[in-house]
C-alpha cells in the first residue's frame, strides 16, 4: 500500500453552534489528483485552510510527512515584496538561486586558500554543480516563461510593476509561483476564478501533468472532471473519498442516494408497523411481553437518515418599466485612473440588450463597468445614461471584513420588510438558517456571492451590471442565476470568463482585445432582442 503524505484523522471543527467537520478521516497519497468538492457553505475553503495551517481546528489532527512541502493559493496574498512579476516568478526559484550564489562564492575564494582546503572547497564545488544541473539551473528562464505565458502574465509583461496589478492579476501571479515551486502537495481555491478561457485550458493540461499531488476547489465541473482522480465529498459534516472521475462519482452519489431513501422508506414502513403492534398489545397480559420486547427492539433500533432535502435556490429580478430605445450612450468615452486603459470608445446599448463583455484580465472590463454605473468618472468622451435607468450593479468584491450579519446586511436595504420576509429572500437564495445569523467574514465566498444577489432580487431595475457574477458560486446556485438572466427583460451587462455561462444568455459578446487592432473608431453596438418584447 502506498504510503500517505498527508494524514487527517478524528478532524472535528465549527463556528460557535454550527458544525462543519465531524471526526473526519482522510489520507493523501503521493501524486493523487484530488476535486474537493460540496454545495456552497459546506467548509470547502475552510478544510483547505485547516491543512495549510491557515486557521487552527477545533479537534484531530492534520500531519503531513516528514519533508513534505506544500503551496496553498489563497485570494489574499502579499506581494509587496516583490518589485515585478518577473522577481515575483523567479522566487519560486530562491533555493535555487541561493546554491549558484554560494557556488559563485565558493569560486572566488578557490585562489586565496591552501592546498587542503582547496581540495574541500572543490568538492563542495563539484557537488554543488550537480545539484544545479539536477534542479535545472539552465532551464528556469524558458520555465518562467512557459507558465507566465500559460496563465496570461507574459502578455502584460514580466517587468511590470507588482503594484499595478489587480487583485485577479496578483492571484495569477500567486499561481504561477506555486506551479512553478512544484511543491509536493498543492492547495487551490477556485484557481480558475481570474482566468480566460484559453488559460483554463492551459492550467486544465497542466495538473493533468502535475507529477505531485493537489487538492484543488472549483465551481466548473468540466474543469473537476479533467483535473481530479480523486474525489473528496463533503456532505454533512462529513468528507466521503471516491477513486474515480467527478462524473463518475455524481451518478455513484445519486444512486446511493437513492438507495439510502428507500432503505430510509422501508425502515420507516417498519417502524410504523411496530409501533401500531405496540400501541395494539402493550395493555393485554397475553401480548404484553411481546410488546416490550419490541419496544425494546425498537429503542435501540440504527435509524437511518437522510439529508434534508434542499430546494434549489432562485433570483428573482424585477424589471423596472422604461419607456426609452437606449439605456446608455457614449461618444469618444475613455476609461481609467492614471491613463486611458481602452481606446475611444462610441457606445450604444439599447434597452433589453443583453451583451458580455470578455477580454484578457486586467484589460479594463471591470474599470468599463464601474464606469458605465457611475462609479468612476469617464478619463475622457461623453456618457449619458437614460433618466429612467435604474441599475443593479454586482461589483467583483466580497465582504472579507463585513462583521454585519446576513441578516443585518440585507435588511439594511429593506428597512420596512418584516425580519420574516427578510429570511424568506435570503433563503430563497440558497442561504441556510445557520448562514443568516453568522457574520458575513466567516461565510464562504459562494454564500457572500448569494447575499448580493439577493440584495438585486429587493428592488425594480431596468438593467443588470455584473461583474464576475459565478466566481465560488455552486453548479445549482450558478444555473439558477443562468435563468433568472434569461428571464429578465430588462438590460444585461456582463462580464464573465465562463463562455458555459454567459453564451445562452447574451445577444452579443464583446472582445475588447478587438479594440486595439481595428485600426479605426472603436464602436460597441448592443441592439435589444425582439423576441424579448
Amino acid at each position: 500500500m502506498m504510503l500517505s503524505i498527508l494524514e487527517i484523522s478524528d478532524l472535528s471543527h465549527g463556528f460557535g453552534d454550527r458544525t462543519l467537520f465531524r471526526n473526519v478521516q482522510v489520507q493523501l497519497s503521493p501524486r493523487e489528483h484530488v476535486a474537493l468538492i460540496g454545495r456552497n457553505g459546506v467548509g470547502k475553503s475552510t478544510f483547505l485552510q485547516i491543512i495549510a495551517d491557515f486557521i487552527s481546528h477545533d479537534a484531530g489532527y492534520v500531519k503531513f510527512q516528514n519533508n513534505i512541502q506544500y503551496g496553498y493559493l489563497t485570494q489574499h496574498a502579499d506581494l509587496s515584496q516583490f518589485a515585478t512579476i518577473g522577481d515575483a516568478l523567479r522566487h519560486a526559484f530562491a533555493p535555487i538561486f541561493a546554491k549558484e550564489e554560494l557556488l559563485q562564492t565558493i569560486a572566488e575564494k578557490l585562489g586565496t586558500v591552501a592546498d587542503q582546503e582547496l581540495e574541500r572547497l572543490l568538492e563542495r564545488y563539484a557537488n554543488l554543480q550537480e545539484e544545479l544541473e539536477r534542479d535545472g539551473i539552465y532551464e528556469l528562464g524558458s520555465r518562467v516563461d512557459s507558465v507566465a505565458s500559460g496563465l496570461g502574465l507574459l502578455e502584460l509583461g514580466l517587468d511590470r510593476p507588482v503594484a499595478n496589478l489587480s487583485g485577479g492579476q496578483r492571484t495569477k501571479v500567486l499561481l504561477g509561483q506555486l506551479l512553478l515551486q512544484q511543491p509536493d502537495v498543492l492547495l487551490l481555491d477556485e484557481p480558475t476564478n481570474f482566468l480566460d478561457a484559453e488559460h483554463v485550458i492551459w492550467l486544465k493540461d497542466y495538473l493533468q501533468n502535475y507529477p505531485q499531488a493537489f487538492i484543488v476547489i472549483s465551481h466548473e465541473a468540466d474543469f473537476l472532471e479533467e483535473v481530479g482522480n480523486v474525489i473528496w465529498s463533503i456532505e454533512n459534516a462529513q468528507l466521503i473519498r471516491y477513486n474515480g472521475k467527478y462524473s463518475a462519482y455524481l451518478a455513484y452519489a445519486q444512486e446511493r442516494n437513492a438507495q439510502q431513501v428507500q432503505a430510509f422508506t422501508r425502515q420507516q414502513q417498519e417502524i410504523k408497523r411496530t409501533e401500531e403492534f405496540i400501541d395494539k398489545n402493550i395493555a393485554r397480559a397475553s401480548t404484553t411481553k411481546r410488546a416490550q420486547s419490541r419496544r425494546k427492539a425498537l429503542e435501540k433500533l440504527d435509524r437511518i437518515e437522510i439529508p434534508p432535502t434542499t430546494p434549489p435556490p432562485s433570483f428573482p429580478f424585477v424589471e423596472a418599466p422604461s419607456s426609452a430605445k437606449i439605456s446608455i450612450d457614449a461618444k469618444g468615452l475613455q476609461i481609467g485612473y492614471s491613463h486611458a486603459l481602452l481606446p475611444p470608445l462610441d457606445i450604444i446599448i439599447e434597452q433589453g440588450s443583453k451583451i458580455a463583455l470578455v477580454g484578457y484580465n486586467g484589460i479594463g472590463k471591470s474599470t468599463l463597468l464601474r464606469t458605465l454605473v457611475g462609479e468612476l468618472p469617464a478619463f475622457d468622451g461623453k456618457l449619458q445614461r437614460d433618466e429612467k435607468l435604474q441599475i443593479g450593479y454586482f461589483a467583483q468584491e466580497n465582504y472579507q471584513h463585513d462583521q454585519m450579519t446576513a441578516l443585518e446586511r440585507v435588511w439594511q436595504h429593506v428597512p420596512s420588510w418584516p425580519q420574516q420576509d427578510v429570511r424568506k429572500a435570503l433563503a430563497r437564495s440558497g442561504l441556510k438558517q445557520e448562514h443568516i445569523t453568522q457574520q458575513i467574514r466567516s461565510l464562504s465566498g459562494g454564500e457572500q456571492a448569494k447575499i448580493r444577489l439577493c440584495i438585486l432580487t429587493l428592488h425594480q431595475y431596468n438593467a443588470l451590471v455584473l461583474d464576475e457574477p459565478t466566481n465560488h458560486l455552486d453548479n445549482a446556485s450558478r444555473n439558477a442565476l443562468q435563468a433568472a438572466l434569461k428571464k429578465f427583460r430588462g438590460t444585461v451587462i456582463l462580464v464573465s470568463h465562463e463562455p458555459i455561462f454567459y453564451q445562452s444568455i447574451v445577444d452579443s459578446t464583446v472582445d475588447l482585445e478587438s479594440l486595439f487592432t481595428r485600426g479605426v473608431a472603436d464602436r460597441i453596438i448592443a441592439h435589444g432582442a425582439k423576441s424579448r418584447r
